[in-house]
């Protein structure tokens, strides 16, 4: 329809649009200052958490780690 190629097309998403493909769907690459919020808020709710002197060893061992795949 655009008549351009697949590289082109690629190129346009992957260094204009700053997108890139994970888990063969296209994603921002960038966090958006709601996700930086977002994700601070937690950080910092589990730091808290941790630093609870009752429960801090007990915090880490129920902590469950991967990666975003």
């Amino acid at each position: 329809m655009l008549s351009i190629s697949v590289g082109s097309v690629e190129d346009i998403v992957k260094y204009h649009l700053h997108y890139r493909k994970v888990n063969a769907r296209w994603v921002p690459h960038t966090l958006t200052d709601v996700n930086k919020m977002v994700r601070m808020q937690l950080a910092s709710c589990l730091l808290q958490q941790f630093e609870d002197k009752d429960k801090g060893d007990a915090f880490l061992k129920s902590v469950v780690t991967t990666d975003e795949m």
